[in-house]
């Protein structure tokens, strides 16, 4: 993101480094119920999408790590979210359903 690197532990941690300096410019705590972060994927310009391992989609802020919207389809994610140019963010549920979803505009 703009230079940075955007992360995520398997703790449920969320942080954007900065790619200059190395230093932390946010970090944001995903709840531990919601399982392993899978790797992030930025959406437009504005967002930061990431799924967990029981089954959140979740979008962030990507200037301030906050969460903006969550998605869960009921059960498991299978991977990372793919994003098409257009914004649509694409997650493929462990039930085999693939879900395409529009981010919110600002």
């Amino acid at each position: 993101v703009d230079g940075d690197v955007v992360v995520s532990f398997d703790r449920g941690v969320v942080a954007r480094v900065s790619g200059y300096d190395g230093r932390i410019r946010w970090r944001t705590t995903l709840p531990t119920a919601d399982g392993t972060p899978s790797e992030p994927a930025r959406v437009g310009l504005r967002y930061v999408a990431l799924t967990t391992s029981n089954g959140t989609l979740h979008l962030l802020d990507e200037l301030n790590g906050r969460p903006v919207r969550q998605f869960r389809p009921g059960n498991g994610l299978h991977g990372p979210p793919a994003v098409a140019e257009d914004g649509s963010v694409f997650i493929l549920s462990d039930g085999g359903v693939l879900y395409a979803l529009r981010p919110p505009r600002r």
